[in-house]
């Protein structure tokens, strides 16, 4: 036969094609094994066998790759993708909802194709709709959330998606020292929180510390702070001061039924139960002496009648006039400083000045009382130092139109015996500036006093040996040219303070200027400002009574 020419084609090329036609009509057959995975929203995942032999068995040796066609009908494929030489291939940009159709083909070196493999379908679904569950923890206690099915563990992960319409459970569980005070929001209570997720839902979980109620209470006699019930958090502390009123002691503290002694504080700590705190008073029967009249350690002088005065202390009060005198022995359990009061009963002839006089550790002070006031109550006469013994005495008012009683005296233990503590113008801890000079007024605590005038001052300089409250008494001497407005200035503990005094009255006598707080080792001073002329300031002696 003629040979052909100008065809430009290899009679051994065109022989190697007609035979890899041949072998792909073979692969036809082996195509069968393409699948796909489940299809998920807007693609799917191929997958199929390489074939290895052609249709007369021989190997396959010219294989270069592969073609995907696909489309929305059967046997009718609009899209085509080369994926080379693989067996899987993801098709994307696929519409949700909707069927294809898919076959491969293989092609060789020459991008000849085989014939199209075994079809098979596959329906892209709808994208699944999901709603988020955020869970919020509240409170000032501590715990966490677990949700079931799982996702939420909140701790670390307090928000999770889940499908439309998933049912989910959450439980709460409370940390050591904590609880579980309930749900708030998209649920309610104390219980467990079920869920079904139609829209996006929020979930307040509230944790508070375990709480426990302390109790106290506390007999007459004195008082418990804090009183009745107080609520204290898990691991908390709370403290109790226990303070017995005047003539009354701790007798005990009982905790949880217990005794913990006569103590005056108690602290709980680290708290994980109730408890309960007990306190028991009882009278000091060294620290509150009274003794009324008619009884053993009181006598008089003059004549004294039974009163019809109201409101006596104990059965009845007397009365009298014409400078008649009672007097109250005092017998004192041991030495100390003690609070004298004095009660008596009201009538409208009482007199108005009474004078009392209180003998004590240091010597005597006669004060004056008006016993047209405060009848039928304790009114305080002052606080002094004895050392075992005292007396209080009352002398009748002169006048026949008035009258004097005589009821009760007590006396109460304040503290311990301490020294009073004079500091005398001519010490030596005693300071001034300007010009002072001797006094020839009459009545000087000591050898004698000075006199100033225009802002000189003088300075007693107090350094105590114990911590506490001190009685300030200033003793001067009285002239008729003396300031009856002369500022004093007193140092202590925390501040300062200015009084004034008048020096025309009282020369001769300690008065009092107030009860201040001092603290042992430090220095303070009192300081007296003269004043100008022509008046004149007096400076002599200034007393510490410790009294607490």
């Amino acid at each position: 036969m003629q040979k052909q020419q100008g065809t430009g084609e290899n009679p051994r090329n065109r022989r190697q094609y007609d035979f890899f036609a041949g072998i792909f009509g073979m692969f036809l057959f082996l195509m069968l094994a393409v699948f796909t995975t489940a299809a998920s929203a807007g693609q799917t995942t191929l997958h199929w066998s390489q074939p290895t032999t052609n249709e007369d068995g021989t190997p396959i040796t010219d294989l270069s790759g592969y073609k995907i066609y696909y489309g929305t009908a059967t046997k009718n494929y609009s899209r085509t993708i080369a994926v080379g030489n693989v067996t899987t291939h993801t098709v994307a940009n696929l519409v949700d909802g909707t069927t294809y159709y898919f076959a491969v083909t293989a092609f060789n070196s020459f991008s000849k194709e085989s014939r199209f493999s075994t079809e098979i379908t596959r329906k892209i679904p709808l994208p699944v709709q999901q709603y988020s569950l955020t869970v919020i923890k509240e409170g000032r206690g501590t715990g966490t959330i677990a949700s079931s099915p799982a996702g939420v563990n909140c701790g670390s992960d307090c928000s999770e998606a889940y499908n439309a319409g998933t049912s989910v459970t959450l439980t709460a569980s409370p940390g050591n020292g904590s609880t579980f005070a309930g749900w708030t929001g998209a649920c309610t209570g104390n219980y467990t929180c079920s869920i079904t997720l139609d829209v996006a839902r929020t979930v307040t979980a509230t944790f508070q510390p375990k709480t426990y109620v302390i109790t106290a209470a506390a007999t007459a006699g004195g008082s418990i702070s804090p009183l009745g019930q107080v609520v204290v958090n898990h691991g908390g502390t709370t403290s109790y001061a226990i303070s017995p009123t005047k003539g009354y002691i701790v007798a005990d503290v009982s905790v949880d039924g217990k005794s913990v002694g006569a103590v005056n504080s108690y602290t709980f700590s680290n708290i994980t139960a109730n408890h309960t705190i007990d306190v028991s008073f009882e009278s000091d029967r060294k620290s509150l002496i009274i003794i009324d009249n008619g009884e053993p350690g009181t006598f008089s002088t003059g004549v004294w009648a039974k009163s019809g005065g109201t409101l006596p202390y104990g059965a009845d009060s007397l009365w009298a006039r014409a400078g008649a005198t009672y007097t109250w022995l005092l017998n004192l359990p041991e030495p100390g400083v003690y609070e004298i009061s004095m009660w008596w009963s009201g009538l409208p002839s009482r007199a108005t000045s009474i004078p009392v006089t209180i003998t004590h550790q240091n010597g005597q002070e006669t004060l004056k009382i008006n016993q047209q006031q405060n009848a039928g109550m304790w009114n305080t006469l002052g606080r002094y130092s004895f050392n075992g013994e005292g007396r209080v005495g009352i002398t009748a008012a002169y006048g026949s139109a008035v009258s004097t009683c005589a009821d009760a005296v007590r006396a109460e233990y304040i503290s311990g015996y301490m020294p009073e503590i004079i500091i005398d113008n001519t010490d030596a801890n005693t300071s001034r500036t300007g010009a002072w000079g001797i006094s020839g007024a009459t009545k000087p605590y000591g050898k004698d006093s000075v006199w100033s005038r225009d802002g000189a001052t003088f300075s007693w300089n107090f350094k105590p040996a114990h911590t506490g409250a001190y009685d300030v008494s200033m003793w001067w001497t009285a002239w008729p040219s003396r300031s009856a407005a002369v500022p004093v200035d007193i140092q202590y503990e925390g501040g300062k303070d200015r009084i004034y005094i008048n020096q025309q009255t009282d020369g001769g006598i300690w008065n009092t200027l107030g009860t201040y707080y001092f603290a042992a080792g430090a220095t303070y001073k009192v300081t007296i400002i003269s004043q100008p002329n022509p008046t004149s300031t007096c400076a002599d002696a200034v007393k510490f009574d410790y009294v607490q």
